[in-house]
């Protein structure tokens, strides 16, 4: 349970950067999140 929230946490800490990279991928982006929509 300590791994998953230690996960989590530097899930969290990552995001920021996770997000900076999906924008400069917009393509993906908008790709994958079609597809989610979609469902």
């Amino acid at each position: 349970m300590t791994y998953f929230v230690r996960f989590s946490s530097f899930f969290f800490l990552l995001s920021p950067s996770v997000v900076k990279v999906f924008t400069s991928h917009s393509g993906f982006f908008e790709m994958s999140t079609r597809a989610h929509t979609k469902k």
